[in-house]
């Protein structure tokens, strides 16, 4: 069970910075708001399937996979921030 969560966690971490890369593109006028939207719907179906796996296992994190996880919540936070402040559509 930990195992997946770990690849979940990696996968998660993985969409969020291709999520910034996107956003960088965004900035520099080289990519729209659909791609941009995209980027965040990768995010966010990631999220999904973490959190699934995350209250399965939560009562069994250590140390390091509490700290990965506040990590990842807080990136994912970020990302929202971001997109929200693109003013584009949510898809």
């Amino acid at each position: 069970m930990l195992a997946l969560l770990d690849r979940l966690a990696d996968s998660l971490a993985q969409s969020v910075a291709n999520y910034d890369d996107r956003r960088r593109l965004f900035d520099k006028r080289q990519l729209d708001c659909l791609a941009l939207g995209r980027g965040l719907v990768a995010v966010e179906r990631r999220v999904a399937a973490y959190g699934a796996q995350h209250a399965v296992t939560r009562a069994t994190l250590d140390a390091a996979r509490a700290a990965r996880d506040q990590t990842l919540r807080a990136s994912v936070d970020s990302v929202e921030q971001r997109f929200r402040r693109s003013r584009c559509q949510r898809p």
